[in-house]
């Protein structure tokens, strides 16, 4: 399998003169809020800014349903766009069977795909990037994003992730994640897709980012300074499989702080239970 390493992308080759339309797919369910910030953006970087976008949402169940189609059609409205697509399915939210249903919908030939999730921001130099560093059959992109912590338990700036300001304290590079990723439409299809069956929270993106390194289509991963992954809160339902519940809560504290910003909370914690017992 051909692998590339962690490559410093988002410094070079930042320009693509292709004129490749990209197809950004989005499972969601729920985050009205998050959705309606996350469509300001949109608007921005992929509307008024790059020009050569479609959206797919991909929507899971009947609850917010309504209020999330009307939010799109109102910036469609607002912005004289049409390239999008509102999709819904049944049953229990399955991120890879959202993500496959929006690749099938797709008619009209070999798309680049940016496989995308409601709390990913991003900017052109990323779309240009997520063009270049794909290829029908050859390459697919895997980018590595910033991650912000918890905002709460530590920033000295507390809207330091509004403004994108990367530190140690305010996040990290999220080398374990492998959900967002730029491919080819044909290419995902002929590896294997996604695993349907996984539902709940993790283990699909893990499991397609496998069949691509078992192919003959290179993996591109490197650090991308033009994506982010915006904190929210991580609820691991008690019903996930032992595996994917145990990820889950990793992953949870993984991205609550710094090792540092975690430490200090531990220590405040049993010096308030220190003083509360002397105050017995």
């Amino acid at each position: 399998p051909a692998f590339m390493g962690v490559l410093q992308v988002g410094v070079t080759h930042t320009v693509d003169d292709r004129q490749e339309w990209i197809n950004v797919v989005v499972p969601l369910q729920g985050k009205l809020d998050r959705f309606r910030e996350f469509m300001k953006m949109y608007v921005d970087v992929c509307v008024k800014g790059d020009g050569r976008v479609f959206l797919t949402v991909v929507y899971f169940g009947e609850d917010g349903l309504k209020e999330t189609r009307e939010v799109l059609r109102g910036v469609a409205r607002d912005n004289q766009y049409n390239d999008y697509a509102f999709l819904t399915l049944d049953g229990p939210f399955s991120r890879g069977r959202g993500l496959t249903h929006g690749a099938k919908h797709w008619r009209k030939g070999n798309v680049l795909m940016f496989f995308c999730d409601v709390d990913i921001v991003f900017d052109r130099g990323f779309l240009d990037r997520c063009r270049w560093y794909t290829h029908p059959g050859e390459k697919v992109y895997y980018p590595i994003l910033w991650s912000f912590y918890n905002p709460e338990n530590g920033y000295a700036n507390k809207t330091a992730h509004a403004h994108f300001i990367r530190t140690p304290d305010t996040g990290t590079w999220r080398k374990s994640g492998f959900g967002m990723t730029c491919q080819y439409r044909d290419d995902f299809f002929s590896v294997g897709r996604f695993n349907e069956m996984i539902e709940g929270w993790g283990g699909e993106d893990v499991d397609l980012f496998k069949k691509f390194l078992q192919s003959e289509i290179m993996v591109m991963w490197g650090v991308d300074r033009g994506i982010y992954h915006l904190f929210h809160e991580k609820h691991c339902d008690p019903s996930l499989s032992e595996h994917q519940l145990r990820n889950c809560k990793n992953n949870r504290a993984r991205y609550e702080g710094s090792t540092v910003q975690l430490g200090m909370m531990v220590l405040a914690s049993r010096e308030r239970v220190e003083d509360s017992t002397r105050g017995r």
